[in-house]
């Protein structure tokens, strides 16, 4: 399964990015970026620095869902509904 993210519709908490500028970070933004970053692609005008804060794991969302896997095809069409686009499947 693949998903696709704008980064103009991320929301970013006041000050986070002046943090990653700044140098500051978790100590495992080093390890999510290293073990996922193989897996993302990214169009050529995001910054370094959001692609930073996007690892970080106090800003990543962890876990961003979590479904039984007899409900993701009802899932996938509320989604869809709602306006959402399916652009790859898992199976």
């Amino acid at each position: 399964m693949a998903l696709q993210f704008f980064s103009k519709d991320i929301p970013v908490l006041s000050g986070a990015l002046d943090c990653i500028r700044a140098g500051y970070g978790s100590r495992r933004l080093k390890n999510n970026r290293d073990f996922a970053e193989c897996v993302v692609g990214y169009e050529s005008s995001i910054a370094d620095d959001l692609k930073t804060l996007l690892f970080d794991p106090q800003t990543a969302g962890g876990l961003l869902i979590s479904v039984a896997e007899d409900d993701c095809e009802e899932l996938v069409v509320e989604l869809q509904s709602a306006g959402f686009r399916r652009v790859a499947s898992a199976r």
